[in-house]
């Protein structure tokens, strides 16, 4: 657990992540969401689910790089 939490929080993986979630969860928002938020209905974006496809390829992201540097380096 101590190796997974140190490939983790490097700052490569979490700057990976991010940029993987900015554009993945973007094109999803769009997709789900995208009739209200080019309208700028901002009353009718559930604002939950604007954040858990964020959140989401954010999480796989991290995940799957990480197991992949633990495979990498072990």
């Amino acid at each position: 657990m101590q190796k997974f939490t140190q490939f983790a929080f490097r700052k490569s993986t979490i700057s990976k992540a991010l940029l993987i979630s900015l554009v993945v969860g973007t094109f999803l928002n769009i997709i789900n969401q995208g009739d209200y938020i080019f309208q700028l209905e901002w009353e009718k974006i559930n604002m939950f689910k604007l954040l858990l496809t964020y959140l989401t390829p954010f999480c796989v992201s991290m995940y799957s790089t990480t197991t992949a540097l633990m495979l990498k380096f072990s």
